[in-house]
């Protein structure tokens, strides 16, 4: 022994350390990463459920407002999609023109959003900016075209906007059949 000490000179005695492997902290790691990926994948769907959801209510109140100021000023008024979103038009004298400001400005969909419009059945393709009229329109007497419009993910339809001919707009979630709202 060493003066001034009570140990004695040697080695220390192997003591045991405790931890983890390497193999086992990967595990974690990995296992971490998968439930992080799935959470953000769910969270990322939901969000674009919840963007078709707003947009065809948008879409819907729209057309309500549309038909509305047909009738007020007496001047038929109209929609036209377009390729990122879709257009008010206000028939003028001799052409169509697009509303610019207000209420029925144009709309942008939100990254990731798709909408597909039909009459009768058949799909009609998105015009350019340049197109003279509208795809629907909303007359002065109160009645509009027939139309649906389909707002989606690019691979399915979440929501879905229908006008009838009286006027009448419904707009519908694609996974619960019913209206969300009437009229």
């Amino acid at each position: 022994m060493h003066a001034g000490t009570d140990r004695a000179c040697g080695p220390a005695p192997a003591r045991s350390v405790g931890g983890y492997t390497l193999v086992e902290i990967l595990v974690v790691v990995v296992v971490v990463g998968i439930v992080a990926g799935a959470a953000t994948l769910a969270i990322a769907g939901a969000g674009i459920e919840r963007h078709a959801q707003r947009e065809a209510l948008r879409f819907g109140e729209l057309v309500r407002l549309t038909r509305e100021r047909a009738i007020l000023t007496g001047r038929d008024h109209g929609l036209r999609t377009e390729d990122q979103g879709y257009v008010v038009m206000a028939r003028g004298i001799p052409d169509w023109r697009m509303e610019r400001d207000g209420d029925l400005r144009p709309r942008v969909l939100e990254q990731g959003l798709t909408l597909a419009l039909s009459r009768d059945g058949r799909a009609l393709p998105s015009t350019p900016a340049q197109a003279d009229g509208p795809q629907v329109v909303c007359y002065a007497s109160g009645e509009l075209t027939p139309f649906t419009v389909h707002f989606g993910d690019g691979d399915r339809v979440l929501e879905t906007v229908v006008g009838t001919l009286d006027g009448e707009v419904r707009v519908r979630s694609a996974d619960s059949g019913p209206p969300l709202e009437s009229p």
